[in-house]
């Protein structure tokens, strides 16, 4: 997966799902990625998943662990429940749409 650029905090930042880090995710999570990106697209997600997702992200998009924790802990409640819904379900999409094209020709 290629990084993606959002508006995040108080500027543009990288966002990427490295497969270490899907693991990463799915540890924290205590789910696999499908269920984890499920209940994300079905709204049937909890904070703390949005909050793992967002932070393991901007660490896949090049962000220092502590970094990334500074970035989703305040500015998590400034850009409210929607806006993080949405850049984690662009990247958990992602995930499986550039699944699909390195397995199907074009």
């Amino acid at each position: 997966m290629n990084n993606l650029e959002f508006y995040w905090g108080d500027g543009e930042r990288k966002f990427n799902l490295t497969l270490d880090l899907i693991e990463e995710l799915e540890r924290v999570c205590g789910q696999g990625v499908g269920r984890i990106a499920s209940r994300v697209f079905t709204h049937d997600y909890d904070t703390s998943t949005l909050r793992h997702t967002l932070r393991i992200g901007l660490i896949g998009g090049g962000a220092a662990p502590e970094r990334a924790d500074q970035l989703v802990s305040p500015y998590f409640n400034a850009h409210g429940v929607n806006y993080a819904r949405m850049i984690c379900g662009v990247l958990l999409a992602e995930i499986f749409e550039d699944s699909v094209e390195r397995v199907v020709p074009p």
